[in-house]
């Protein structure tokens, strides 16, 4: 009896963390690892097979500065952090980053313009105003690795996104 109360009890908490699904319903992640909130996370609507942008505000609650290292997500094939001066038009080009430094009690911004995030190779198609599940990869100043997971809200795309990468006009 006491191993099925234990077993049960260990179910509820991994529902409760967001793998069964059941706290995928928010933009709020699964928990604060290290100090870091995620909200208002948003993913632009795409065909499988295409590219899609994350849109998310990132909060550093901690006393140190958190390295943004990567984000990702089970729908996509590839995924990366990067650089862009603004996605919508047409003369700018991402240009990849290892990390995105978030100093403590700051709000970084990932977004269309500046550092920014995106999924690539889509294995299923993104539709307005569904959710997806995401991830994101974060070290901290004495180099501990977490992974928050969250869920993000499918949006139409701003007019003139693209996917551009540096060196490949």
């Amino acid at each position: 009896m006491t191993k099925r109360i234990l077993v049960v009890a260990i179910i509820f908490v991994w529902l409760a963390l967001g793998e069964g699904g059941a706290s995928w319903a928010t933009t709020q992640p699964t928990s604060t690892l290290i100090g870091l909130d995620i909200t208002g996370a948003t993913l632009t609507t795409a065909n499988a097979g295409a590219d899609s942008a994350l849109t998310v505000t990132l909060r550093n609650t901690s006393s140190h500065t958190l390295y943004i290292t990567g984000i990702g997500s089970s729908i996509a094939r590839s995924s990366m952090i990067f650089y862009d001066s603004n996605m919508c038009q047409g003369d700018s080009a991402m240009i990849p980053l290892q990390n995105i430094a978030v100093s403590p009690g700051t709000i970084q911004k990932l977004g269309y313009k500046y550092q920014g995030a995106m999924l690539g190779a889509l294995t299923t198609k993104l539709q307005l105003d569904g959710s997806a599940p995401m991830q994101i990869n974060v070290k901290d100043s004495k180099n501990r690795f977490s992974t928050l997971t969250f869920k993000a809200k499918i949006v139409s795309p701003p007019k003139g996104l693209h996917f551009a990468m540096s060196g490949m006009h």
